[in-house]
């Protein structure tokens, strides 16, 4: 089975000069296998309302395209950047807990694992 493709937030919504990474926005249109316990953020869902609401508040421009339940922390490109290859900053639920990736792919690759071990029994 095969997630299907996520709704990205419109620019008005984006912070200024932010522009998704090609990489991002080919994997979110994408039917690709599933991700669990990590999911894309949909924009037009009620899920993807409330992480636009919680990164507007946050002391940096974010902006959020995964969860994982494991955590119930969220994936945000950190858009102050202003590159076409954002790191991705982790608003994690845990205080003290920090941690982030160079960039999508690399949140990819971590995300892919999760979810291999998730199926497998290990996490």
């Amino acid at each position: 089975m095969a997630d299907g493709a996520v709704t990205v937030y419109p620019t008005e919504l984006l912070p200024d000069g932010f522009a998704y990474p090609a990489e991002y926005l080919e994997f979110a249109s994408a039917p690709r296998t599933p991700l669990y316990p990590w999911w894309l953020i949909d924009a037009e869902s009620e899920a993807g309302r409330l992480m636009h609401r919680i990164t507007v508040g946050s002391s940096k421009a974010l902006v959020p395209f995964a969860k994982t339940d494991l955590y119930d922390d969220i994936a945000c490109f950190d858009a102050e950047t202003n590159t076409q290859n954002p790191k991705v900053v982790m608003i994690c639920s845990t205080p003290g807990r920090s941690y982030g990736f160079r960039d999508f792919a690399t949140w990819r690759s971590h995300a892919e694992r999760d979810a291999s071990e998730f199926r497998a029994g290990t996490s």
